[in-house]
């Protein structure tokens, strides 16, 4: 029974669709240019860029996320760092650009594994320009350690708010009634570190019934 509810699991999700990692893989180094090639764990290449937490005066200044890439001998450009990459791995850790999210410039580290992606990155640009037009440079500037909880969605390419609501459609999605049932009797539903632990729950799931379908 357990086969088979994984088996059927799968089919509606489309394993193809899963990222490499969430099928039992691991991720390889380097630069991924799309949601496609970060699905497939199969980079554009790996030139071992360097991810460095910026400081906090770079981004009260500059607003963005928490790190940037360095390439070695700046062999890579800064407007390519900045614009053109998905995401980077760096050491089997995951950084994905916020520019591509739109969620401002630089890179986010994921806090999750395989098909749920948690990170932790600025407001959306559409809040931060008008943040910016509503109360000016100061308003900017103490909004721009401001950090909120997203989850991306391998599978869809869509980036969510980390929610409650979000955690409860995604176990029915699985209808695991075990996990629906165990989340509903949460004391702190709602608390990331809870939301986070049930979204690994999932990637579990995911890699174990994508290695039973092997």
């Amino acid at each position: 029974m357990i086969r088979l509810h994984f088996v059927a699991l799968l089919a509606a999700w489309s394993i193809g669709n899963l990222p490499s990692w969430a099928q039992g893989g691991k991720m390889p180094n380097g630069i991924y240019l799309t949601l496609e090639q970060l699905r497939k764990g199969n980079p554009d290449s790996d030139p071992n860029l360097l991810p460095v937490l910026r400081s906090s005066g770079d981004i009260a200044f500059n607003g963005g996320n928490d790190y940037r890439m360095e390439s070695p001998g700046d062999s890579i450009g800064k407007k390519f760092l900045k614009k053109e990459i998905y995401a980077v791995v760096h050491n089997d850790s995951l950084f994905l650009n916020g520019a591509h999210l739109k969620l401002q410039k630089w890179y986010a580290l994921a806090l999750t594994h395989g098909n749920f992606v948690v990170f932790r990155a600025c407001m959306t640009n559409s809040e931060a320009f008008n943040t910016a037009l509503i109360g000016g440079a100061i308003a900017g500037a103490a909004t721009a350690h401001q950090r909120f909880t997203y989850v991306l969605s391998q599978r869809t390419g869509n980036v969510r708010p980390l929610t409650k609501e979000y955690v409860e459609a995604r176990l029915k999605d699985f209808n695991n009634q075990d996990l629906v049932a165990a989340y509903g009797n949460e004391p702190a539903p709602d608390a990331d570190e809870t939301m986070i632990g049930y979204l690994q729950k999932l990637n579990a799931l995911l890699a174990v019934g994508a290695e039973q379908v092997k």
